[in-house]
């Protein structure tokens, strides 16, 4: 792999002045994302009252074939006519010189295209989640997958996600339910099973090295709750039911236990056994602990290289040989804790050469920090017990990374694999939404730790917060903002003008909604003061 080398010493120290002069703080230890010059970050202002553009944001890829990385932003609150929240997302072109910023209720043509279904009803909110996929399909173009709250608890219907192809011209809006050959519909097993409300994608499963979809449905079964894998083809079905998977196509992930609630956040793709071939994580945040307490935790279900002889596969089953289950911490002071609400892959940390894995409880309390929420931080290994108690991480196994400060909610979203400083080290961006009991009670926060060695086996956010931790904390524009979504949007092997980080903030603006789009080349995650 080759790495970028860092800017001149004249640059970095221009940069530190820059952003210096824009905040009181010596250093860039607490920036509020609003506050960063045009050169640094591209801001994607939202389009209609109550939209709540960000709320999902994701790399698409290079869905039209021209050689730059666009983004896909979800605007679930979006109405249509009449019908609230009727929802829709938005594939924002990239450009020769990265991405501008941009007022999606005054474009220009090709700037972005709108996505969403003519008719849509009251809270479908499409765009609740949307993913880059890859290739899916093989033609040469990168795909998109938006998902939706049509399969929501109570509802009376199966949920809803669409695979939109890339192709080389697109118009400025697009009918998802008019999609023809140009992308798929893909409909769940079960009514009011909230399949669709989450998605990730981006690695293979199977063993074929085409990007598969992995789709969460955590009121399923029960309330058990589960996931499907969708597998990329060549050949792909215009319209395809769970119901229908069969191993070949597909794979149903389910979730026996009372209220276990798999499926509330996924991963896919991190090779966490070495064996090359990507791996999944399902969220649980029902999960409980061996004295009945609700800690929440998650399932790791290992891929195969030889692919899956039957359409479903029992999350209760585990046993290490396939997979693994883990179980969070109890904190007295939280009550119930949600261990599972976020997961995800992070590059290889440890340099043992396989992927670790990250499961996020906003709703820990450590420290006596009520609610300041815990990242814990697995480090991939050539095999796992069937189930784990992740309070025993100790620096060997794995990281804990607790948050700097009562109400934080650490760890609602968070993305890993992707190197911010351009060192060749895979860093982390976690959210920190600062929203307890229904009560914005700060701007929230994405702490960026950027590494320069492994870390111990406990983490302290308050030491990032004080700037003495190497990293950076980006702020919230307003003080009920309540910054909460980050996403990656380019990795480890980035071009001179790629995107870097995407942080949604869909409260922003009475509820109309931003995206911040933090850029590659200026260095803005390399301020000269780390630790060497």
């Amino acid at each position: 792999m080759k790495l970028k080398h860092h800017c001149p010493h004249v640059a970095l120290r221009s940069i530190v002045v820059a952003l210096a002069a824009l905040v009181a703080q010596a250093a860039l230890a607490n920036v509020s994302i609003d506050a960063l010059p045009p050169n640094l970050a591209a801001r994607i202002a939202g389009a209609g009252a109550n939209a709540q553009l960000g709320l999902s944001v994701a790399d698409a890829g290079d869905v039209n074939g021209d050689g730059f990385r666009d983004v896909v932003i979800g605007a679930p609150g979006t109405a249509d006519g009449a019908n609230a929240a009727a929802g829709a997302a938005w594939l924002v072109f990239g450009t020769s010189v990265g991405l501008p910023s941009l007022d999606l209720s005054s474009l220009n043509a090709g700037d972005a295209m709108r996505l969403s279904k003519s008719g849509a009803a009251t809270n479908a909110a499409i765009g609740i989640s949307v993913a880059g996929l890859g290739d899916f399909n093989g033609d040469g173009f990168d795909d998109i997958a938006i998902g939706s709250n049509i399969g929501r608890f109570g509802g009376g219907l199966p949920g809803v996600v669409w695979i939109v192809f890339g192709r080389a011209n697109f118009p400025a809006s697009l009918d998802l339910g008019s999609l023809g050959s140009s992308g798929m519909t893909l409909t769940g097993a079960e009514n009011g099973d909230s399949f669709g409300a989450e998605l990730s994608a981006g690695g293979s499963i199977n063993g074929d090295a085409r990007p598969d979809l992995l789709i969460g449905a955590p009121f399923g079964h029960s309330f058990g709750g589960g996931a499907y894998a969708v597998f990329g083809t060549t050949l792909p079905s215009l319209s395809l039911s769970m119901s229908a998977l069969n191993g070949q196509n597909g794979i149903a992930l389910v979730d026996s236990g009372s209220f276990n609630l798999s499926g509330i956040a996924t991963a896919i793709g991190g090779d966490v056994n070495g064996d090359g071939v990507g791996d999944l994580l399902i969220g649980a945040f029902g999960l409980q602990d061996s004295s009945s307490n609700d800690v929440g935790g998650a399932y790791l279900v290992l891929g195969r290289a030889a692919g899956f002889s039957t359409g479903t596969v029992s999350l209760n089953t585990l046993d290490g040989s396939n997979g693994a289950r883990f179980i969070g911490a109890f904190y007295p002071m939280s009550a119930a804790d949600s261990a599972g609400s976020a997961v995800a892959f992070l590059g290889d940390q440890n340099a043992d050469g396989r992927a670790e894995m990250l499961i996020a409880d906003p709703d820990a309390s450590p420290n006596a920090r009520g609610f300041a929420g815990e990242v814990f931080l697995v480090y991939g290994a050539t095999s796992f017990s069937a189930s784990t108690n992740l309070d025993t991480l100790n620096g060997v196994n794995g990281v804990r990374i607790q948050g700097a400060a009562g109400g934080d909610k650490t760890g609602t979203s968070m993305t890993g694999a992707i190197d911010l400083n351009e060192d060749g080290r895979n860093d982390l961006a976690v959210a920190a939404p600062q929203y307890v009991n229904n009560t914005a009670i700060g701007p929230g926060k994405i702490m960026l730790l950027t590494p320069h060695r492994p870390f111990p086996a406990v983490v302290d956010l308050a030491l990032l917060q004080s700037g003495r931790l190497d990293g950076d904390v980006l702020l919230g524009s307003a003080p009920t903002t309540e910054v909460g979504s980050v996403s990656a949007l380019c990795k480890l092997q980035c071009d001179a003008v790629a995107m870097k980080l995407g942080i949604g903030v869909a409260h922003e603006s009475a509820d109309t909604g931003a995206v911040y789009v933090l850029r590659h080349g200026d260095r803005i995650f390399y301020d000269g003061l780390e630790n060497p």
